[in-house]
């Protein structure tokens, strides 16, 4: 192999590498959560009577939307004999990631804003961005 034929695989192997990593990087904003239904919520408690918490879990992710963590935590209220309701942490941040946000828009510092919405979801500029945006709108 010619030394211009190894360097243009070489460049071609870590553009395919390059682009693989960027595209593993990108993570889309979760979906919206919904309020359990009545049915699934009878289902879920009996469930989890029958001690079958996975399968709980699992029913109270799909009728909701929400992640694994806070399904199961969910679930663990519902055991204990409450009727949680789901909070929605805005568009997937958390509280506290969602007070430090407002408080740098206050502070007119929307890029340190950016920065930690990205941090903890793992949205592209432009999505941490566009959420930065609605927050300056409607502190």
């Amino acid at each position: 192999m010619s030394t211009g034929t190894q360097i243009a695989l070489g460049v071609g192997i870590a553009l395919v590498v390059f682009v693989s990593v960027l595209a593993l990087r990108r993570r889309e904003p979760p979906p919206p959560v919904r309020e359990i239904s009545r049915d699934g919520l009878a289902r879920a408690r009996e469930l989890l009577g029958d001690g079958k918490l996975v399968m709980a879990v699992k029913l109270i992710r799909a009728e909701t939307g929400l992640g694994l963590k806070d399904a199961k935590e969910y679930a663990d209220s519902l055991a204990d004999g409450g009727a949680p309701s789901v909070r929605r942490p805005v568009d997937g941040v958390s509280d506290a990631t969602l007070a430090q946000a407002r408080e740098f828009v206050a502070a007119r510092k929307p890029i340190l804003a950016v920065k930690v919405v990205r941090a903890e979801t793992g949205w592209s500029l432009k999505d941490a961005k566009e959420f930065v945006d609605r927050l300056r709108q409607n502190p």
